[in-house]
């Protein structure tokens, strides 16, 4: 009976004491999340880099959000998943350049160690 006992007790201590952990070295940490309107000059799907230009953030234009929009505009970024037409149809990376010249909205993050990446593009 004691066994019993002592191997419940062991049991519920190790559930409620271990927990997977997942650790992230500091720079890696994505620091501001934002969302800029911007026009979609090309793709170059092989490397999973896109270009905008017009970029403009929504909201409030902050300092961060300026340097955000410049290092954004006419330069490669490295892009995340795939693009989303205004229906909700997924477009894989390869056929964005089917739709250079429309007006996309973008979620750009930043993190210290990559700088800048888009993580979610759409069509209006």
């Amino acid at each position: 009976m004691k066994k019993r006992v002592f191997a419940l007790c062991m049991g519920l201590l190790l559930s409620v004491v271990s927990s997977p952990a997942l650790a992230v070295e500091e720079d890696r940490l994505i620091t501001t999340v934002d969302y800029y309107t911007a026009t979609l000059y090309y793709c170059d799907s092989a490397r999973h880099k896109v270009v905008l230009k017009n970029v403009k953030p929504t909201g409030v234009a902050t300092t961060e959000r300026r340097k955000t929009m410049q290092q954004a505009e006419y330069n490669e970024i490295w892009i995340s998943g795939s693009a989303r037409l205004t229906n909700g149809t997924y477009i894989p990376l390869e056929e964005l350049n089917h739709y250079v010249d429309r007006e996309v909205g973008v979620v750009i993050t930043r993190n210290r160690a990559e700088g800048i990446r888009v993580v979610a593009l759409h069509f209006r």
